[in-house]
């Protein structure tokens, strides 16, 4: 049975998303660059990790709240189906998209 969604906290959601297209844009600059150095792209690989988690766990926390019953115009309620991400504190749901 997953737990329980956590308050609302839509002002560390909106940073996290924000902080995530700056990188993303950050990173088509530095692959537009042919020839990068391999600790660059090393370094903006796990730059766009973490920052890929955090869209992940975003995407889980608006789902968990949809399905408890937050109104659905909060926000779309993306999932990508990993069960085993749990780094954000949510278990997620149990399955993925068939």
């Amino acid at each position: 049975m997953p737990s329980a969604p956590e308050p609302l906290d839509h002002g560390r959601e909106a940073i996290q998303l924000a902080m995530s297209r700056e990188l993303l844009a950050h990173a088509k600059d530095v692959l537009s660059v042919p020839r990068q150095p391999a600790h660059v792209l090393r370094y903006t690989c796990a730059r766009l990790t973490e920052s890929l988690d955090d869209v992940l766990c975003v995407a889980d926390e608006r789902g968990q709240r949809l399905s408890a019953g937050e109104p659905k115009s909060r926000g779309p309620a993306l999932y990508w189906g990993n069960p085993a991400h749990d780094d954000c504190g949510h278990t997620g749901r149990e399955a993925g998209p068939a």
